[in-house]
């Protein structure tokens, strides 16, 4: 199976607190690709967090960008190596789109 017709589940470790980033997450959410694309294209430079890489890791591989996908995904978790949902998104980018829960 393509890795952008496999459900995207989002997680979120709270409430974020740029007001765009947290439309982009309720995009994301509800499958609103494009819109999360365009949101997130439209924050500056200095906006780019580990959370801000993560989302558009996810709003490419669910617009079937695959390679944008994964190199976003690899900046999340080189920002934040800790974040356990970063890394399960790169793995499972890493694997063809296969979850390993």
């Amino acid at each position: 199976m393509p890795i952008s017709t496999i459900p995207i589940r989002i997680r979120t470790s709270g409430y974020e607190e740029e007001p765009r980033l947290r439309a982009a997450g309720n995009y994301l959410r509800n499958g609103y690709y494009r819109e999360a694309r365009n949101t997130l294209d439209g924050m500056g430079e200095h906006e780019k967090t580990a959370r801000w890489y993560y989302y558009s890791a996810m709003a490419h591989m669910g617009l079937g960008n695959n390679v944008a996908a994964l190199e976003h995904a690899n900046k999340a978790v080189a920002l934040d190596p800790q974040n356990m949902e970063y890394q399960m998104l790169l793995q499972r980018l890493q694997s063809g789109g296969q979850w390993y829960e």
